[in-house]
Formats: C-alpha cells, sequence, structure tokens
C-alpha cells in the first residue's frame, strides 16, 4: 500500500528505505544525508531544500517529482529514473550516475561538475544555467538536448549522442570529444578553445560565433585553418 510522507526541518543521518512506495511525498528543509534508497517510489515527490549527500539511491523513481535546492554532492545513483522531472537549483557534484534517465525533464542552474555518468539519457530535455566542468560523461544520451549558459571546462565525453543538439553560450574550454555524435547539433556562441574532437560526426552540424582558437576536431587544428582562410581571403581581397 502506498504511503504519504511529509517531512520538515528534519535532520536524520543514514537513513535506509527499502521497498517503499512513497508517491506524492513532501519533503522540506531537511537533511538526510549518508541515506540509502533501495526499490523506493517517489514518483510525483516534493523534496525542497533537501540535502541527500553521500547517499545511495537504488532502483528509485521521480518521475515527475519537483526537486528544488536539493544536495545530491557525492551522491550514488543506479537504474533511478528522473524523466519529466523538474530540478531547479540542484547539485550532483562529485557524484556517481549510472543507468539514470532525465528524459524530457526541466532543469535550471543544476550542477554536474566532477561527476561521472554512465549510460544516462537526456532525451529532449531542456538544461539551463548547468555546469559539467571536469565530469565525466560515458556512453550517454543527449539527442534533441537544449543546453543554454552551461559550463562544460574540462570535460570528457565519450560514446555520446548529442543528435541535434542545441548548445547557446556554452563554455567547452579544454573539453574532450570522443567517438561523439553531433549530427545536426548546433553551437551558438560557444567556447570550444582548446577543446579536442576525436572519431566525432559532425554531419550538418553548425558551429557559429564560437571561439575555436587551438580546437583539434579529427586530428586538424581548426583554429588555424580558419585562420589561413582569412589570411588567404585577405591576399585574393588586395
Amino acid at each position: 500500500m502506498a504511503k504519504r510522507i511529509e517531512a520538515s526541518k528534519q535532520k536524520v543521518d543514514e537513513l535506509t528505505l527499502d521497498g517503499v512506495t512513497v508517491e506524492a511525498t513532501k519533503v522540506e528543509r531537511s537533511v538526510l544525508r549518508e541515506a540509502a534508497l533501495d526499490d523506493v517510489d517517489l514518483s510525483r515527490a516534493r523534496l525542497h531544500d533537501v540535502s541527500l549527500e553521500a547517499a545511495t539511491l537504488a532502483d528509485v523513481s521521480l518521475e515527475t517529482a519537483e526537486l528544488k535546492d536539493v544536495s545530491l554532492k557525492a551522491a550514488k545513483l543506479a537504474d533511478v529514473s528522473l524523466a519529466e522531472v523538474s530540478l531547479t537549483d540542484a547539485t550532483f557534484a562529485g557524484g556517481t550516475l549510472t543507468n539514470i534517465t532525465f528524459a524530457e525533464a526541466t532543469i535550471d542552474d543544476a550542477t554536474f561538475a566532477g561527476a561521472t555518468l554512465k549510460n544516462v539519457t537526456f532525451e529532449k530535455t531542456q538544461l539551463d544555467d548547468a555546469s559539467f566542468a571536469g565530469g565525466t560523461w560515458k556512453n550517454v544520451s543527449l539527442e534533441k538536448l537544449t543546453v543554454e549558459d552551461a559550463k562544460a571546462t574540462g570535460s570528457t565525453w565519450k560514446d555520446v549522442d548529442l543528435d541535434d543538439a542545441t548548445f547557446t553560450d556554452v563554455s567547452a574550454k579544454g573539453s574532450a570529444w570522443i567517438d561523439v555524435d553531433l549530427e545536426q547539433a548546433r553551437f551558438d556562441d560557444a567556447n570550444l578553445a582548446g577543446a579536442k574532437l576525436t572519431h566525432v560526426n559532425l554531419a550538418g552540424a553548425v558551429i557559429d560565433d564560437a571561439d575555436v582558437e587551438g580546437l583539434i576536431i579529427n586530428g586538424v587544428d581548426v583554429g588555424k585553418l580558419l585562420q589561413a582562410q582569412g589570411e588567404a581571403s585577405s591576399e585574393d581581397e588586395k
């Protein structure tokens, strides 16, 4: 039988929930550090100002939940569904996310800095003001993702699907992209200086108004190539 939980201003260390359904639960201003949630249904939950730092979530549903000002710093998430979730001012910094879905989610002001993501999908997700700096993304689907005002400096992307994704005002300086599908992707006002793209598919991709100094794509220094083309064009005009 489904349970409904309402908690406010709670501080509980090492909470354990196993095989529990708590749909539409409401938790506010609570600290649940190092909690362990296994096979828990938190669909439609409302978590506001909640700390789940260093928590472990396995086989958990947070579908259509509302998470605001939530810390999952250094948390370990595996087989968690965050489909259609509304996520505002949240941190997954330093965490490990495996087999996670954020499909059709709305994410605003979130950080994945230093986090490791593997087998994660963000398909048709809106990401605004996000940080991926220093993170590692492997076998992640970002098809039709929309990203605005994000930081991906020094991040590593491997075997990632970014087909038809849109990046606006994104800094990916010094990032590494390996075996990445960027077909029909678009980068507007992006900082790609010093980034290295290896074995990438750029068919139909558009890079507009971007800093490409030191950008290397499949072994070609694009910055120098464009500079040489610009100099050649100037000579032709004389």
